[in-house]
């Protein structure tokens, strides 16, 4: 959802801000520490946003809306169970390479990938 917003600047308090009322200015530390600051023109003025002044309603099939979550979902289901194949994968080479189990590739890869191996040291 996008709700219109508009700020009034007028109406914003600096006393949040200010340290002589208690406030914390940030740009103020940053200063302390040494390091160089720019001061945006509303620095002086803290915005606080809250929910609940009015109503917001949208009616329809928000279609589009629908379309991209499920996409989204669907590429999260891929990319995990790509995730998991790589590990499988990586286990697998681990244990041919360290010779701890014989995982089925077979003795012509496993030398295959240890001549691949050294010549990479070499």
């Amino acid at each position: 959802w996008h709700l219109p917003v508009t700020m009034s600047w007028t109406e914003l308090s600096g006393s949040l801000v200010k340290p002589e009322k208690g406030g914390f200015d940030p740009y103020e530390a940053e200063a302390a520490a040494g390091r160089a600051i720019h001061r945006p023109s509303w620095s002086n003025k803290l915005a606080i946003y809250h929910r609940g002044v009015g109503w917001a309603e949208k009616r329809g099939y928000f279609v589009v809306p629908k379309i991209e979550e499920m996409a989204w979902r669907r590429l999260r289901d891929a990319s995990e169970a790509a995730s998991a194949a790589a590990d499988r994968l990586m286990l697998r080479l681990r244990r041919l390479l360290t010779g701890a189990r014989d995982t089925g590739l077979g003795p012509i890869l496993r030398w295959r990938l240890r001549q691949g191996a050294a010549m990479r040291r070499a």
